[in-house]
């Protein structure tokens, strides 16, 4: 009977248009059976920590985009590629409590460990807003070269002090600017291949690492002389960039191939290619280690089991919905839905799934 009511409510919820959750395997909340919806490769399935519950969307403005979480993980900034904004989302009701200007484009954003200060960028306008947090005011705009995008705090190389530099990626410069967040100065431009996108550092900021969108490479920099210290070639489109917390591997998608690959940071090694979804753009680890991918033109997200590669879940968006962006805040995850103009939320829970609104 628990089976049958299970299968019943999860066709009502998937067939209502919101986004719907597919899952890999045939198994949910023990001896519960979750019937798979729109398909899903069974022999690669492993099982889940804890099955996911759709929470339900927040309503945006344009082409929200790039997510940043404040340190007391009270607020979610969200840029707005379209409206020339960053909106606050309030944590606890999930309602949007500000909207900041800046400029064309803005397209990314990173916020202090110390919550003080907050970074955009504005890719159309070719520059950086700064923003006082507590007041949420601009506090300034600095020039950058063309097309900035992804964007990374990182320590001081030699102090280890936190949030000393900001790394930032120009597609069109084939550049990533250092800066000094002390003196908001450049410290260097560093040449790399083809449409730099997404930098990522690692813990101790010595290195940093930047996906080429157009040069299909990833190039690793040594932050100590800012200089290119050696490049891999992996294929079509690299776009998302994380690090395991051991600092031993880093995960690129490949947008152009469907795929993410594992790279051995030491070597600069890549390994087998993981299928994910259709065009690849975000990448996150989730708090039990699972990588997420944002998959555009399939409108899902891949769940991937990093020890094993094998594919755990895949989220499907459904419509149009292109998701870019995911941050994790304790059980939920947030999706910043390019397209369809909404965050979606996501609750990781041992029940079935639950949609429920949340406008502004």
């Amino acid at each position: 009977m628990k089976r049958l009511m299970l299968f019943c409510l999860l066709f009502l919820v998937c067939d209502t248009g919101l986004p719907k959750i597919v899952w890999a395997n045939d198994t949910l909340a023990g001896e519960l059976i979750c019937s798979v919806v729109g398909g899903g490769d069974a022999s690669r399935a492993a099982s889940l920590p804890s099955p996911f519950v759709l929470k339900g969307e927040i309503a945006l403005g344009a082409a929200p985009h790039g997510l940043a979480l404040t340190p007391d993980e009270r607020e979610l900034w969200v840029t707005d590629f379209s409206n020339r904004t960053v909106s606050v989302i309030d944590m606890g009701t999930l309602e949007k409590s500000a909207e900041i200007p800046v400029e064309r484009g803005a397209v990314n954003v990173v916020i202090t460990q110390d919550g003080q200060r907050a970074y955009v960028t504005n890719e159309l306008s070719h520059s950086l807003s700064v923003i006082d947090v507590l007041t949420r005011q601009p506090l300034t705009t600095i020039p950058l070269p063309d097309r900035p995008h992804g964007i990374t705090l990182a320590p001081d190389p030699a102090s280890g002090a936190p949030d000393q530099r900001l790394y930032i990626a120009s597609l069109n410069a084939n550049v990533i600017t250092a800066i000094d967040t002390a003196t908001l100065e450049p410290l260097a431009y560093i040449p790399t291949d083809d449409a730099p996108d997404t930098p990522i550092v690692s813990a101790d900021g010595r290195t940093v690492w930047v996906t080429n969108y157009g040069g299909g490479t990833i190039s690793k920099i040594d932050a100590q002389t800012l200089t290119v210290a050696q490049s891999l070639t992996l294929g079509e489109k690299p776009h998302g960039i994380v690090l395991s917390a051991d600092q031993r591997t880093l995960y690129v998608t490949l947008q152009g191939e469907d795929t993410l690959i594992p790279i051995d940071t030491a070597t600069l090694s890549a390994g087998a290619a993981i299928s994910v979804g259709d065009a690849p753009h975000g990448l996150a680890v989730a708090p039990d280690g699972t990588l997420w991918t944002g998959d555009l033109l399939s409108h899902t997200s891949t769940l991937i089991d990093p020890t094993t590669g094998a594919s755990l879940a895949t989220l499907d968006y459904g419509g149009i919905a292109q998701p870019h962006a995911i941050q994790f805040v304790g059980n939920r995850a947030f999706v910043s839905d390019f397209i369809g103009r909404k965050i979606i939320v996501i609750d990781r829970q041992t029940q079935i799934f639950l949609p429920l609104i949340v406008t502004d």
